[in-house]
């Protein structure tokens, strides 16, 4: 093989074209349940897990939903869950800024709706040729978990609408207000369908039980 054969992380994170995107962000909430209440360590592996594949603002937004399921995972008001990851996120960063912007507008209006519009107005990148920008995702998310105070269901739902990289930010914030309110607030028609892998994509993964990685994480943490 060639040098691209002998990158390992950083390296394969630093040259690579998604390296600002949303991708380690959606991917890391089970690092924050495995470390539940444990933010630093939970930052830690999500770091490293993200350097596989991003860098800069992309690994800053996964340190973040690390650090909010860590915290929602100790049954923390959503205030605490809040404030975990933003302070999970560099100072002076990208990231940062437009999570802060984001949580901001969606205290100054009353209307959820109100509130996404707001978002996608001030918080998106239009002209940019791709929706998967980790800064922005994050921004979505977390505005959207701020107006909806964390109801995972008005959450989910909100993510996979407000446009963008919706998969992805239905994704963070689903992740974060379930690890705060339990799968007891999720309806059990959307549990039960998504639960069985079907392995369609990454064919080793068929049959697997969420519900079952889910239980074995807890367990571990």
């Amino acid at each position: 093989g060639g040098l691209l054969d002998r990158r390992t992380p950083p390296d394969t994170g630093i040259r690579n074209a998604e390296r600002d995107s949303d991708g380690a962000a959606m991917r890391v909430a089970p690092w924050g349940i495995l470390c539940a209440g444990d933010v630093a360590e939970a930052c830690r592996l999500a770091a490293e897990d993200a350097a596989i594949s991003h860098y800069g603002d992309g690994i800053h937004a996964a340190r973040a939903v690390a650090a909010a399921v860590s915290t929602a995972m100790t049954v923390a008001p959503w205030e605490a869950v809040r404030d975990a990851a933003v302070d999970a996120l560099p100072a002076d960063s990208w990231t940062r800024r437009w999570a802060v912007r984001a949580l901001d507008i969606a205290r100054a209006e009353d209307d959820p709706d109100a509130v996404d519009a707001h978002l996608l107005d001030e918080l998106t990148l239009p002209h940019y040729p791709w929706a998967d920008l980790a800064p922005e995702a994050l921004a979505l998310a977390l505005g959207i978990l701020q107006s909806r105070r964390a109801d995972p269901v008005s959450c989910i739902l909100a993510g996979v609408n407000i446009g963008r990289d919706s998969d992805t930010i239905a994704a963070m914030a689903g992740a974060v207000a379930g690890a705060m309110r339990g799968t007891a607030a999720l309806p059990a028609a959307w549990t039960e369908r998504v639960d069985r892998v079907h392995g369609r994509c990454i064919t080793a993964t068929a049959g697997t039980r969420l519900s079952t990685l889910a239980t074995r994480l807890v367990r571990a943490a």
